[in-house]
């Protein structure tokens, strides 16, 4: 018995295919199978059994060699074009050996000579059925494991993680990009050497990394951990933990390989520097404080109580803490509100005195009462509530130290939240009486370490006795200098220092600014002027080619705009001239598009909208939108297929279809005679399926040395200024760059000189399961797209019969859209900034004809469209604001419907867009306005 009937039988998904012209017998085969619990269909004819093929998932075919006119082994072919993986066994009575060799080359998976014993039969079919079976599972296999793999990265991705790989006996180390980007290296690691990497980390740093390597190395740790200094790309240090475990042990025990994670933590040590100092602080404050801090429990039960309140109050500490505080400090007429409010206190956290400051009065040791100010909040302690009351006394000079206490705390949060270093210095002693926060981090010391020091080798570099203010005279008004810091480093700063008079004693503020970054930036900038340099020269051909294909549509718009001005125009005319005019424009748009895609896909900022894409439909349609510009140059356009083509691939079609018109275009622009040929075929590469689109054409071809400027942007084969093609050396760069972004490339495959090129756009297809396989793509989909009508004749009446207002900077924008508004029945207002558009919005909703609609542009002067917008929202307005703007940037829409827009329509206006747009307005539906772009 072989593997395959050790394994248990389950009836399969599809039924068993029978195809014999021989009625009897093939009744007895459905017989046996019958009686087996096989799902069986039979078929007297090649015909008949292909139209089953193409109904059915047939896991096992039964064909006979000979059926009448027709040839079993050329049938098996054609199930296998449909059903790769069916399994089909020749049944037949012949037994030449040609016969059951060309059996064998179309994929026969069996060959039974008739008659068939019922066992032999039985066993060859479950022999089959189970080996498909086999087949399919490890095809699901493999997409788990691809699933699996892809969702580990996405996790590491997402935990903020990077991943190193340590070949300890190379003694290279890897590391992916996410680690490399946690410490800048965004185009790829300098150096992959186990030595470069540990003199990257810091010196303190390097013992207690070798410590915790060799722990682990001798098994006294499970998992390497270590957190450490790491030098970044720029010559700063990051905070990076790092996790890892040995994988490989060579035989002797010692490490061969290492595998671990990177975690960012950089800032979690900033934050707990931050809480240390907020805590010190914290501690000193109420410490010193000349208010007294009590904190109770929600009996009352005091359990905190500061110097200030002994002073305040007479108890010491020790008389205090434990006791309660209506028996220490409050009157005895006041006991039972008291009582009543810490009830409250005690269930909810809350009360009349919780949050607010209180004038009071309290009581002394001794029994005397005093006036008071209290402040008292609650925190919470697991179930219980706990309060925390400040006092201050404020028997004599209570309005005195009021306004101390607000000044105090103004000039510590500014002195707090400004980002300039201050110093104040005692002008008579040169020592620190204060920092704030930011002079303590540029000079990389804590306030502690600075208050009470000499200003002298602290923040200056001078020495006693030539001190420039007070010593040499001088006025020191944004000097630049260098401050020395506590590990003996120099930061650059600019400086201003000026004397004022506080509390009766001269000071010094000593104001600077860390120009570290400046400075730097100033080195950078030396060293990108030479690369700017050259990359000027490298786009002065361009530009100057960029000049052309400007000023060329350019040179068309105003002077057919002139001639249209003229009176001794005919009105046929006058219309070839519109058409030109909006032609050239649209030109001009589709070149300025280009720079603005090719800017998007270099600041990472192109977005792919995947969807279920039919590629042979795009290829129609690259070959319906191309054909008129190949017949005008006498070229014939030839679209073909290889081999089966998937219905359907998981792609943009967007920008498939524009990959696809820049290779054709580019093919039709550079040949004169011949033929241009877009040739479409399915791949399986390493990394899964590809569609493969080949463009050939029998133009000029080109040289090695033009070749290498294909694909750089703003370059172009020929830039001579008596070059004959026109173009802006654009279109291959974005092609490649979107074809990368679609999981594959656009590349030369092959060209020479008068023979022509051979362009491959390849994108990823995505899975393919489930997919159907078009066998004939061309004769399977017809797609011509709707002829455009003129941009200036409406395809359908359109009556807009509401009130819009439209805001509008530009003058000769509000004619254009109040003329195209008008033309469909709206009766228009217009306003010239958002602030006329909020009060004329007002205004005509308290006369009681409010506007239905209003078009906002989104850039005016005095108040944006914005601004206008969040406004009307906010004062009720609830119609709809569609949003008119010339920024066509990834992320503009959405900051648009944040705003309180209802849609958006981009500029240049189109017509069409701005009709729809209106109409979804005015009649919505409960999925929300539809999104309108150009």
């Amino acid at each position: 018995m072989s593997e395959f009937e050790c394994e248990p039988r389950t009836v399969p998904s599809g039924p068993i295919l029978v195809v014999d012209d021989d009625s009897d017998f093939a009744a007895s085969m459905v017989d046996l199978l019958t009686a087996e619990q096989y799902d069986v269909r039979v078929a007297g004819s090649a015909a008949e059994a292909l139209s089953l093929v193409e109904v059915w998932d047939i896991p096992v075919a039964l064909v006979d060699m000979r059926l009448g006119d027709d040839d079993g082994v050329r049938l098996i072919e054609q199930i296998h074009e449909v059903r790769p993986d069916a399994r089909c066994i020749i049944v037949t009575g012949h037994a030449q050996l040609t016969s059951t060799v060309a059996a064998m080359r179309a994929g026969t998976y069996d060959y039974l000579r008739k008659p068939v014993q019922p066992a032999v039969l039985i066993g060859a079919v479950r022999r089959a059925w189970n080996h498909w079976q086999l087949a399919r599972r490890e095809v699901a296999a493999r997409g788990q494991l691809r699933e699996t793999t892809a969702r580990l990265q996405m996790a590491l991705v997402a935990a903020g993680e990077g991943t190193w790989d340590w070949n300890i006996e190379s003694g290279k180390v890897e590391f992916d990009q996410a680690a490399l980007d946690m410490l800048g290296y965004h185009e790829g690691a300098p150096d992959s050497s186990w030595d470069y990497w540990l003199e990257q980390v810091h010196p303190d740093d390097r013992a207690g990394l070798d410590d915790a390597l060799r722990q682990h190395f001798d098994g006294e740790t499970k998992v390497y951990q270590a957190v450490s200094r790491l030098r970044t790309s720029n010559g700063g240090w990051k905070w990076i933990e790092t996790r890892g475990q040995v994988m490989e042990w060579a035989p002797d025990g010692t490490p061969r390989r290492m595998f671990g994670v990177h975690r960012d933590e950089g800032e979690l040590r900033r934050t707990e520097e931050r809480l240390l100092i907020s805590e010190r602080r914290f501690q000193t404050i109420v410490e010193t404080a000349q208010d007294a801090v009590i904190t109770s429990d929600s009996k009352g039960k005091i359990n905190y109580w500061n110097n200030a309140a002994a002073r305040m109050l007479g108890f010491s500490e020790t008389e205090a803490i434990g006791g309660n505080v209506m028996d220490l400090i409050v009157p005895p007429q006041y006991h039972e509100a008291k009582r009543r409010g810490m009830q409250g206190f005690a269930q909810t956290g809350r009360g009349a005195a919780v949050g607010n400051t209180l004038e009071l009065t309290a009581i002394r040791k001794g029994g005397e009462e005093f006036p008071i100010e209290i402040s008292i909040s609650g925190y919470r302690v697991g179930d219980s509530h706990h309060a925390v009351a400040i006092l201050r006394d404020i028997t004599e000079r209570k309005r005195t130290q009021t306004k101390l206490f607000n000044s105090e705390a103004r000039l510590a949060a500014t002195l707090d939240a400004v980002q300039v270093g201050i110093v104040v210095v005692d002008q008579s002693s040169h020592c620190i009486v204060d920092v704030n926060p930011t002079a303590c981090e540029i000079a990389g010391r804590t306030r502690e370490t600075m208050v009470g020091q000499r200003c002298y080798n602290t923040i200056c570099q001078a020495h006693p006795g030539g001190c420039p203010v007070t010593d040499k005279g001088e006025k020191v008004s944004r000097a630049e200098c260098m401050l020395v810091r506590a590990d003996g480093s120099q930061v650059p700063i600019i400086k201003s220092v000026v004397s004022a008079e506080l509390d009766g004693r001269q000071h010094l503020i000593d104001c600077f600014v860390d120009i570290s970054d400046q400075k730097r930036a100033e080195r950078e900038l030396a060293r990108a002027k030479e690369a700017a340099e050259n990359a000027t020269r490298a786009k002065s051909e361009f530009l100057a080619n960029m000049s052309h294909e400007i000023r060329t549509p350019l040179t068309a718009i105003i002077g057919f705009a002139e001639a249209l001005l003229a009176t001794d125009m005919s009105a046929a005319e006058r219309f070839d001239a519109a058409r030109t005019v909006h032609r050239n424009g649209r030109y001009l748009l589709q070149i300025i598009n280009d720079i603005l895609d090719l800017s998007k896909i270099e600041a990472g900022r192109m977005e792919m909208a995947y969807c279920d894409c039919p590629p042979c439909e795009v290829v129609a349609e690259i070959a319906s939108l191309m054909q008129v510009r190949a017949e005008s140059k006498g070229l014939q356009l030839k679209c073909d297929y290889a081999g089966p083509i998937p219905a359907t691939i998981r792609s943009d079609p967007v920008r498939l279809r524009q990959i696809l018109l820049n290779l054709v275009g580019n093919a039709i622009k550079f040949t004169e005679v011949g033929c241009v040929q877009l040739h479409a075929s399915l791949h399986s590469e390493d990394s899964g399926h590809m569609l493969y689109f080949d463009v050939l054409d029998t133009g000029p071809g080109m040289t090695p040395s033009q070749t290498e400027r294909l694909f750089k942007p703003f370059s172009q084969v020929d830039t001579s200024a008596s070059r004959k093609y026109g173009g802006t050396g654009l279109g291959l760069a974005l092609s490649r760059r979107m074809a990368q972004a679609l999981g594959g490339d656009v590349e030369l495959i092959e060209s020479s000189p008068g023979r022509g090129s051979r362009f491959r756009a390849r994108v990823a297809t995505g899975s393919l399961d489930g997919v159907q396989l078009l066998d004939d793509p061309a004769g399977a989909t017809i797609v011509r797209p709707e002829a455009v009508g003129d941009p200036g004749v409406s395809n359908t009446a359109v009556n807009l019969k509401c009130r819009v207002l439209l805001a509008e900077d530009g003058p000769d924008n509000r004619r254009l859209l109040k003329h195209i508004l008008s033309k469909c029945g709206a009766d228009v207002t217009l306003a010239e900034n958002g602030q006329e558009a909020v009060q004329a919005t007002n205004a005509a909703r308290e006369a009681g004809t409010p506007f239905d609609v209003i078009l906002m542009d989104m850039q005016m002067p005095l108040v944006d469209g914005y601004e206008a917008t969040r406004q009307l929202r906010e004062q009720g307005f609830d119609l709809p604001i569609i949003a008119l703007t010339a920024n066509a940037m990834d992320g503009d829409r959405s900051r648009c419907i944040a705003a309180g827009c209802s849609d958006y329509v981009s500029k240049p206006i189109d017509r069409k867009a701005l009709v729809a747009a209106m109409q979804a307005a005015l009649a919505p539906t409960k999925a929300g306005p539809a999104l309108v772009g150009n």
